[in-house]
């Protein structure tokens, strides 16, 4: 168990599922980056040891570089323990942090997340990027069906929350020294439909793979 991945003070405001942010980089309130505990030396809010622990030795994305030494890279358990989740930023932003696993709150009826449900955020500034998140140990699932579930505004309305499916996610597996992981790829834009403020110059986001139908 890693200690301290659970003392999220999960609340819901009306507009973020989160925590007060001490920037006040969210209106209405949204994330605090709360670090995990340890040393973080790549400024994603994952401590080193933690992502130490993820696959293949630390190097969740399988490119030979320690996942601890990588700002575009994190690696961390998934808040219910069915393994790690890697965040890797594919093109157009140059950090990833505010990175969190947590399990589903509210609860978003008749969808199941195996893997919980993983949010970050990119900045500063940034337009647009890829997201690929990979869900190690998930190697079974490869045939079934997922779906991208979000839960936050949609865009231009940024004062209501909902639950809803993202469109545009591509799905594969990446062989990853011998084992299949796979992943859900994202393309997130400032402002835009899958982000959780308007223009800013940062990217919050928060979600999860849905499996079955």
């Amino acid at each position: 168990m890693l200690k301290g991945r659970h003392r999220l003070p999960i609340v819901f405001d009306g507009l973020y599922l989160g925590m007060a942010n001490p920037m006040n980089l969210f209106p209405k309130g949204g994330w605090e980056l709360i670090r995990l505990g340890g040393t973080d030396v790549d400024g994603d809010n994952v401590p080193s040891d933690v992502e130490d622990g993820a696959p293949n030795g630390g190097d969740g994305n399988g490119d030979d570089i320690p996942d601890r030494d990588q700002p575009k890279v994190a690696s961390l358990p998934s808040a219910n323990g069915t393994g790690y989740v890697t965040v890797e930023i594919q093109s157009g932003c140059e950090q990833v942090t505010g990175v969190q696993t947590y399990v589903e709150s509210p609860n978003d009826l008749n969808f199941v997340y195996p893997y919980g449900l993983v949010g970050f955020q990119f900045g500063w500034p940034c337009k647009s990027a890829v997201v690929r998140l990979y869900f190690h140990g998930a190697s079974k699932l490869n045939g079934a069906r997922f779906t991208y579930r979000k839960y936050g505004p949609i865009p231009p309305d940024f004062d209501v929350s909902h639950w809803y499916t993202l469109p545009g996610v591509t799905f594969g597996a990446k062989n990853i020294k011998g084992e299949d992981s796979p992943y859900a790829e994202l393309t997130l834009t400032d402002g835009q439909l899958g982000d959780d403020t308007w223009v800013d110059g940062v990217i919050y986001d928060q979600g999860g793979d849905r499996l079955g139908s």
